[in-house]
């Protein structure tokens, strides 16, 4: 660090010469000291929260009932019927409202 700091700088404080760094080691991991610190902070909320509200509840996860396999094997059956009634409804009317339009009959060509 000391040569690093020896190294002269130019008007907008950037080194004179090319810096690399070749090695570098690291003695102490920081990000389990911060880990650490944020575990006790966490705590420290919780308990702040517990005494002023009482016990925090945990979520129940909900479980989904299996209609069947593969994709969709959560979705009701039912649901899927009327889903596609719904469709063929919605086709039908399609069909109806379709209009020709276009240039007609080519054979005069």
């Amino acid at each position: 660090l000391t040569t690093l700091e020896a190294i002269g700088t130019d008007n907008k404080d950037k080194p004179v010469h090319d810096i690399v760094l070749e090695k570098a080691v690291c003695f102490v991991d920081p990000f389990e000291e911060a880990e650490e610190e944020l575990k006790k902070k966490r705590e420290e909320e919780r308990e702040n929260a517990n005494e002023k509200t009482g016990p925090v509840k945990e979520k129940k996860s909900m479980e989904r009932k299996v209609y069947s396999t593969g994709v969709g094997k959560y979705i009701n059956p039912t649901i899927k019927k009327e889903a596609r009634k719904a469709e063929e409804q919605e086709s039908i009317v399609k069909k109806k409202m379709k209009k020709s339009s276009g240039f007609g009959d080519f054979s005069s060509w």
